[in-house]
């Protein structure tokens, strides 16, 4: 899989030191959960409070982290942090076209990935359903 920078790097968008800095952290954020998920157990909030932000890049490179996290197979985090996969699902009707449709992505990766926790299959099951409303 390409890593954050690379796609953001990709999408032609410049990025302020500040910005580079918080992609570097999230990419070592998603790295550090292949290794070792339970460290999330410390970071997890506050990757999830950036989904408020009112920069819809942040919104979006975050919307991504999370959705990577929570759909990977060997990943229980959707689970173990639900009220953050909640506060995720919530983007499914984020203003910004480009949000929901990693959304749409994510969601039908977590259907796939995920068949055995129905809770989070009900829920992105739920959200693909008001999407398409």
């Amino acid at each position: 899989p390409g890593s954050i920078i690379a796609e953001v790097k990709g999408s032609g968008a410049a990025l302020t030191a500040s910005e580079q800095t918080t992609v570097d952290v999230w990419t070592i954020i998603y790295e550090l959960h292949r290794i070792s998920p339970q460290i999330l157990t410390t970071v997890i909030g506050t990757v999830t409070a950036s989904l408020q932000s009112p920069n819809s890049q942040m919104r979006h490179r975050v919307t991504k982290l999370l959705g990577r996290l929570f759909y990977a197979p060997t990943s229980n985090i959707a689970v173990q942090f639900h009220p953050c996969y909640r506060e995720w699902i919530r983007r499914s009707t984020d203003t910004e076209t480009k949000i929901r449709m990693s959304m749409v992505k994510y969601l039908v990766s977590i259907l796939s990935n995920k068949s055995g926790e129905k809770d989070l299959c009900r829920e992105a099951t739920t959200a693909l359903v008001r999407m398409i409303k």
